[in-house]
């Protein structure tokens, strides 16, 4: 998967977190893109910062990495339950909590 463009701007650098998983950089901010098939699967698919696949760098990659928590490390699961839990009040967590 190589992107050029994406909701925040044009893509200046990305980064594969895993495949079918794309961290991506522009000049005014960035996020995570996730393929499709990744898409399909995941329990939550949109919130009002992120949708179509491309989950924000800020408070919604958190739920990129619950969902696909095989690809991020222990520190990152722990950063990602908070920023959850502290953003959407843990909203996404009982969804996120039960097994795809």
């Amino acid at each position: 998967m190589n992107l050029s463009s994406s909701p925040w701007g044009d893509v200046q650098t990305q980064k594969q977190i895993a495949p079918g998983i794309i961290s991506v950089r522009t000049s005014s901010h960035g996020g995570i893109k996730v393929s499709p098939e990744l898409w399909a699967k995941m329990k939550v698919k949109e919130t009002a910062f992120s949708r179509g696949g491309w989950f924000e760098e800020d408070c919604d990659w958190a739920i990129v990495a619950l969902s696909f928590p095989d690809f991020f490390n222990q520190e990152d699961i722990a950063v990602a339950r908070a920023t959850l839990k502290n953003i959407y009040g843990g909203k996404y967590l009982s969804i996120l909590d039960e097994p795809l």
